[in-house]
Formats: structure tokens, C-alpha cells, sequence
């Protein structure tokens, strides 16, 4: 949620993105672009974001954090 990742027990280490089951880190600059990202934000939790930037190794060189698109739930049906 919003809540939990604004506090300081999650913040600490900083954030990322999991892409494909894998959390990617984003650089310093990225968490603060991160941080303003949650700050700003009106969702309170499926934080789904459009993430611009570079990856380089292991890290995600952050331009842009924003809100993505929800994906759509799919439902099951009655037979």
C-alpha cells in the first residue's frame, strides 16, 4: 500500500519495480523521484507504475515515475 511504503521501515532501503518476478532497484535519484511518486499519488494501494528511465547492470537509472493503467481483473464464469 501507499501508507506502508511511505514508512520508514520500508523506505530504508530504497524502491524499485518487479518486472516479470523481479524486483529491479532504482538508483538514489530514482527513490527520491519514487518517494515524490507516493506523495503525490491518490491510489492507496495496487500501485501499478509507468516507470521511464535506463537499466544499467542491476540498477534502474529512474527519468520518470506514474501512475500505469490498472490491468483488467479477469472474472470468472458461471456455467
Amino acid at each position: 500500500t501507499r501508507e506502508c511504503a511511505l514508512e520508514p521501515e520500508c523506505s530504508k532501503n530504497g524502491y524499485g519495480v518487479v518486472v516479470d518476478g523481479k524486483f529491479i532497484k532504482f538508483d538514489k535519484p530514482g527513490d527520491a523521484k519514487a518517494k515524490d511518486y507516493l506523495m503525490k499519488t491518490k491510489r492507496e494501494d495496487h500501485l501499478f507504475v509507468e516507470v521511464s528511465g535506463t537499466l544499467e547492470g542491476e540498477t534502474f537509472t529512474v527519468a520518470t515515475v506514474k501512475d500505469a493503467r490498472l490491468p483488467a481483473v479477469k472474472q470468472k464464469k458461471n456455467k
